[in-house]
Formats: structure tokens, sequence, C-alpha cells
């Protein structure tokens, strides 16, 4: 008997083109070499010098962890000052076997730790020796940032814009902030390219579907707010009426969702943070709020990040891309003022939209060398049936 096959739908295709025989379509090697560079000056700058790095704002015995109290290295007062002091917790300590680690009870705890993917890969590359994992978290975000630089190059070099423009990326506030502080919104947002980029394939493979998936549940395991991607793509699914995909796309939340339970069973608790009004029921009320006090550096940072990403959302042309971008928008709405507060705090949640609209105005570049674009199947005539392109967007998963 014949193995069955599962045949699944997918998005509208992405604007592809034909391999480019002209510079555009080898630059992503310089890109990286250039991002890596930086990225490393910027690390040496900071964690390098004692000078550079500033004091944590707590109190010895009054600081979120326990872990680095007080500090004895420069690099260790760097992870205080902000949530590295958390992932170095959990590096640490991976199962939450010393939930004392992390003051403010259960509920803290538990809020600290949902985002567990940056704190594991730190003890995976430092034996979760205490002395190591500083040293580790800084490097595995500040390779994270170059690899999301790398991400959104070859994303561009196949859309036929110049791979070059991903090098925007390195000066936005969320990207120092991983560098300078350590956190998983870069290493995110590379998984959410990867994801994005294999989910809109015109012809999608089961090996593509299936990256796709796995990015996006990596992602969400990164941070949660990520996961606002995989939730939009199925809610498109979903109004185009093609169950298999939006169901595939929903599945993305469920390792986010069973390591929260399993956070739950270890310290009696769901994921409730100490400081209150992060949301917002106004739409950017936080924003408003918070800009009085933000000085001109901070106005251009925050500035641009959200230009970047609304740039992407009114002028990029593939309907995946836009929605994508449009979700993290709908988050940003619902921030509070204490997010809102530091380019530092909010860039590294608004990074997703920034990278994701970079990215879609590459949507709209003009190709080189003479390559021709597959024009988006929602700018075609509306009858799905009959389409052989849309056909040709049809995937068959066959089981062994």
């Amino acid at each position: 008997m014949p193995a069955p096959s599962l045949t699944v739908p997918v998005g509208a295709p992405a604007r592809e083109v034909a391999p480019s025989t002209g510079r555009t379509g080898r630059g992503i090697g310089p890109v990286v070499v250039v991002a890596a560079v930086f990225v490393g000056l910027v690390a040496y700058g900071w964690y390098g010098q004692s000078a550079a790095v500033p004091s944590d704002r707590e109190a010895d015995g009054h600081r979120l962890s326990t872990l680095y109290d007080p500090p004895d290295r420069p690099v260790e007062a760097a992870l205080n000052a902000r949530d590295g002091q958390v992932f170095a917790a959990l590096a640490v300590d991976p199962t939450i076997r010393r939930p004392e680690l992390i003051r403010g009870g259960a509920g803290e705890v538990a809020y600290r730790h949902q985002r567990p993917l940056l704190g594991w890969t730190g003890w995976l590359v430092s034996g979760g020796d205490p002395e190591r994992v500083p040293w580790a978290l800084v490097a595995v975000s500040a390779l994270s940032v170059v690899a999301m630089v790398a991400a959104a190059a070859l994303a561009l070099r196949r859309l036929g814009a110049p791979p070059a423009l991903a090098g925007l990326l390195l000066v936005l506030p969320g990207s120092l902030a991983d560098i300078t502080f350590v956190g998983p919104e870069a290493l995110g947002c590379a998984l959410l390219v990867a994801g994005v980029l294999e989910w809109t394939r015109p012809a999608p493979s089961r090996r593509s579907i299936l990256l796709a998936l796995a990015a996006f549940a990596l992602a969400g395991l990164c941070r949660e707010t990520l996961l606002v991607v995989p939730a939009a793509l199925a809610l498109r699914e979903l109004a185009r009426g093609r169950l298999r995909p939006t169901a595939l796309l929903a599945a993305t939340a469920a390792p986010y969702v069973a390591w929260v339970v399993v956070l739950r069973s270890i310290v009696g608790s769901w994921p409730v943070g100490t400081v209150s009004g992060r949301l917002s029921v106004v739409p950017f009320a936080g924003l408003v709020e918070a800009a009085p006090s933000w000085p001109p550096g901070e106005v251009l940072a925050i500035g641009a990040t959200i230009a970047l990403a609304g740039a992407g959302l009114a002028l990029g042309r593939d309907p995946a891309w836009r929605v994508a971008i449009g979700a993290n928008l709908v988050l940003a709405a619902a921030l509070g003022e204490p997010v809102w507060a530091r380019s530092a705090d909010v860039g590294r949640v608004l990074l997703p939209g920034a990278v994701l609209g970079l990215v879609a105005l590459g949507t709209r570049w003009r190709p080189s060398s003479g390559a021709e674009p597959v024009e988006p199947a929602d700018n075609r005539a509306d009858n799905r049936a009959d389409d052989p392109a849309d056909r040709r967007s049809e995937a068959v998963l066959a089981s062994d």
C-alpha cells in the first residue's frame, strides 16, 4: 500500500527572483564579515574595558538574581544591569533546581525563566560553570546579532535587493542592547526571518515547511512575544480557508506552552512578573506617557526602529511579510510605559518588526541582471482552483 500523504497549501509565495549573476547575489559574505567585526569591536570596547561597563542599578543584596550579587568582575556587573543576570542564572541552573537564584517569589521566577533558549545555550557553551557563563552568554548574544544580519542579507538577496542593506540592523537599539547587555532577541529575529523565508517559498518542499515550523517554535523559546508572527500567519491562512497550514502554524506555540507548564510544576506559579504596567489597553498610551522624558538620542533610536517597521508594512509587496510586521506593530501598541521608558528595553521588543520591515522593503527592489520576479499569488486573479501557480504552492508531506 502506498504511503499516505498530506497536502498542505501554504501562504502566498514570496516575491522571489531568479538567481542573479550580478554583485547583489555575491554580497552576503562581506556583510557577515563586516557584522562580525562590528559586533566584536563593540563587545570588546564594552566588556574589555572595565571603565566602559556601567555599574548595575541595584545595591548589593537587592539585585534580581543572587548569582553575581555582589559582582566580582566587570562582565558580571554588566549582566546585572539588565536581564543578563536572569539568563546567567538559567545557564548555571538549567533545570531550575535552585529557584532562589531569582528574587521576587515564584511568579517572578516563572516570568523570568519563560524565555529559556539563550540560557540553555549558555549552559551548553559553558558547561554551567559560573566563571565561564558570563563570557559564554556574551559570545552567544554577539554571534546571534551576526546571525540575524546574515539571515536578513540572505532574504534580501533572494528577493533581489542588495544584501548590504542588512548592515543597517547593526545600529538599531535592540541589536546594541543584545551585544552590550545580553539578550535573546537577535537570535529570535534570525529564526523568524528564516521561518518566514522558508514558509513563503513559491513551491515549498516538506523540508522547507518543517524548517519554517521549527524556526518559529525555537523563536518562541527565545521570547514569547515572537510567537505573534506565526500566530498572524496562521490567522491569514485561516481567513483563506486553509486549515492544515493554520493548524501547523498554531502548533509552533506548543514548545513554549509546554515549557510554561513545566515551570508551573517546578516553581508552583504561572509567569507573573512583579513590575506592573507592562501592557496597556489603550493603544500607544505607554509611548505617549514615556516619550516626554526621552533624550534626543532615545527619540532618534526608537523613531528609527518604528520607522523601519512602518516602511516595510506600507511599502512591502508580499502579504506574508506585511502580516508579520503588522502583528509586531499591534504588540508595540499594547506596550506600557515601563517598556517604552528606555530605548534599550523597548528596542529589544521592537527589533523583530524592524528586521522584518527591512526585509519586506526588499520585495520592492527592482531585480538586477534581468531577473524576473514571480508575482505574489495575492496579486493575481482570485481563481485559485484553476491557477497553476497556486497549485504549485501546495506542498506534499509524505509520511514514511
